[in-house]
């Protein structure tokens, strides 16, 4: 019976080590990587990790394989731990745009950026980067229409198309995107990709 207790007690601990360890792997992060062209999906990877540099994303993937993707792309985390994660107050609406359309959107409360991309926080947990032409609205802002205070009309191209066109008070450029304040509203609008700024008064 001693026997038999231990072999019990043997097996129900493997088991546990074996649910631990089945948990940790699971837990680890994975990323959708996605290149867009004439606005739909001409390649995707899902990587266990990343990094970024002149413009492009490096997907790591099963293997040791790396990826090098350019142009307008998205990194998105994939795994639990983002899904799970406590999400932040919207600040801005954030569109990807390829072909001319939107092919990505989600809602972000902070950006940084530079090099071409930027980097969107939406949770606790998990930050997006777009790369390529990307619009940010900024949800507190009223961004429609021509203002008494406009001093600048700017026009946003994709592919060939023109996607958008506003008025703003005042520009900074910097890290390749253009900052607007529309409406005495810093930061209304965040562009990204190709734009024209025409002095109008």
């Amino acid at each position: 019976m001693y026997i038999t207790l231990k072999r019990f007690l043997f097996a129900g601990f493997t088991a546990l080590l074996l649910f631990s360890l089945g948990g940790c792997g699971s837990s680890s992060s994975t990323y959708a990587v996605k290149a867009y062209s004439g606005g739909q999906v001409v390649a995707s990877y899902e990587a266990s990790s990343y990094s970024t540099g002149d413009g492009r994303v490096y997907a790591n993937t099963a293997g040791g394989r790396r990826h090098v993707v350019g142009g307008t792309f998205s990194v998105r985390r994939t795994d639990a731990g983002a899904a799970n994660s406590t999400a932040r107050a919207t600040k801005f609406v954030a569109q990807l745009y390829s072909g001319g359309k939107v092919v990505e959107t989600l809602n972000a409360s902070e950006y940084s950026g530079g090099d071409g991309k930027v980097y969107l926080s939406v949770s606790n947990s998990e930050q997006v980067i777009f790369g390529g032409t990307y619009i940010l609205t900024n949800i507190g802002a009223n961004v429609e229409g021509l203002s008494d205070s406009a001093k600048y009309k700017v026009t946003v191209h994709n592919d060939g198309v023109v996607i958008g066109t506003w008025y703003a008070d005042s520009y900074d450029t910097g890290d390749d995107k253009i900052i607007l304040t529309v409406k005495g509203v810093s930061r209304a609008l965040i562009i990204g990709g190709n734009y024209v700024v025409e002095q109008i008064r």
